[in-house]
């Protein structure tokens, strides 16, 4: 593999694993298994997709073993660093690596430590496939462990933080990233990032309520969405074949053009070594969206939250200027479901629609609370 070390996702797919197979070995092992009788040792034979990959990955192997390890393949580094983040056994690594498959433990090891370091050398620099001064969106919500212990302490609670774009304006250039050392199997750890504590005072709700709203504007933003929802309602109650007429979704995915859904950019962000139920933690992340629109050039950025979230953030949003001029936020749209459902349970559930729900055995009577506090999502699910 002629990449820098450690390789990545980018250097490890399909196409680039059959950079590493020979013109000849490619095409004898397709004679071998008859998946073609293309007499040719001037381009690649064409044969089944499926039958290609298995080609491509038996090619492999032989390289592998012909080079007797030295010269490691796609395959063999993948192969052998999932089955480690599946299993974490070495005896299976071991055993896959005896048979010629994978690469041996250590060299799967100093890779995954690579690949660690090679995060921590780029996380302050803007993730390949982003661009500056595009719309951004920022996802944070807590990722636990589930880890039990007898007194239920000393379990993980930490903050997890996801960014989005969904389409590249300005492409960054590709630099070529320099190499770091192989055959490295340990590293300290950086030290982590402090977070600042945060002194809860009295509360305070948004100010400025009274700022006109552009109607005129909102009226044109959502008149033709309103015309296509008028006009499926129409269709679907009105046509006889209704299998004829796609879903909901399937309606408006075909009013849109075939290129209107672009390949979102997806880079998970570090992880913040703190429960995001701490308001010192919600602060934290708020200062870091901050950090991370002033590196792409934004006014403004985009955070979504679940609900226990979304109402510390907005707290302490409403109380700096900062943060209201540069943060929008907002609840998820599963987390709006699941508020929107809560208020028709508060309006309507003492006037008859719990009744109405147990009597037609939609809801089973222990289940009816959820349903109408807006948190049994399976019978949300099987009501709608």
């Amino acid at each position: 593999m002629s990449c820098p070390w450690p390789p990545t996702s980018e250097n490890v797919n399909v196409s680039e694993a059959q950079t590493v197979v020979s013109l000849a070995l490619y095409n004898v092992v397709s004679w071998i298994i008859g998946a073609t009788e293309e007499p040719t040792l001037d381009y690649y034979v064409n044969i089944a997709d499926d039958l290609h990959l298995k080609v491509v990955s038996l090619c492999q192997d032989i390289v592998y073993l012909a080079s007797k390890g030295r010269k490691q393949t796609p395959k063999s580094l993948t192969l052998g660093l999932t089955v480690r983040h599946l299993t974490g056994s070495t005896r299976i690594v071991s055993l896959l690596n005896r048979l010629g498959h994978c690469a041996s433990w250590d060299t799967v090891l100093s890779l995954d430590t690579s690949l660690a370091q090679l995060t921590l050398v780029e996380r302050d620099k803007i993730p390949k496939g982003f661009s500056k001064r595009a719309p951004t969106t920022l996802v944070w919500d807590n990722i636990d462990y589930g880890e039990e212990t007898l007194s239920g302490r000393g379990t993980t609670h930490h903050t997890n933080g996801i960014m989005l774009q969904s389409l590249a304006i300005e492409p960054m250039s590709t630099a070529i990233r320099q190499p770091l050392r192989k055959r490295v199997s340990s590293f300290k750890a950086p030290p982590q990032m402090p977070i600042e504590p945060y002194h809860q005072s009295k509360r305070q709700g948004l100010q400025n309520l009274n700022q006109p709203l552009q109607a005129a504007t909102c009226r044109m933003d959502t008149h033709f969405a309103a015309q296509a929802e008028l006009a499926y309602v129409f269709v679907k109650s009105t046509f006889t074949d209704r299998c004829a007429i796609p879903s909901w979704t399937g309606f408006h995915t075909l009013l849109q053009c075939e290129n209107a859904l672009q390949k979102s950019a997806l880079y998970y962000l570090p992880v913040i070594e703190a429960s995001p139920t701490e308001m010192s933690t919600v602060n934290t992340i708020l200062k870091r969206s901050v950090q991370i629109a002033d590196q792409l050039e934004l006014d403004h950025i985009v955070l979504v939250f679940d609900q226990a979230i979304y109402a510390k953030a907005q707290q302490i949003r409403w109380k700096n200027d900062g943060f209201m001029q540069r943060l929008v936020i907002r609840l998820g749209e599963f987390h709006t479901c699941m508020s929107y459902l809560s208020i028709l349970g508060k309006r309507f559930g003492a006037a008859g629609l719990q009744d109405i729900l147990i009597e037609s055995e939609v809801v089973a009577p222990g289940s009816i609370n959820g349903v109408i506090n807006g948190h049994h999502l399976q019978s949300q699910h099987e009501s709608s």
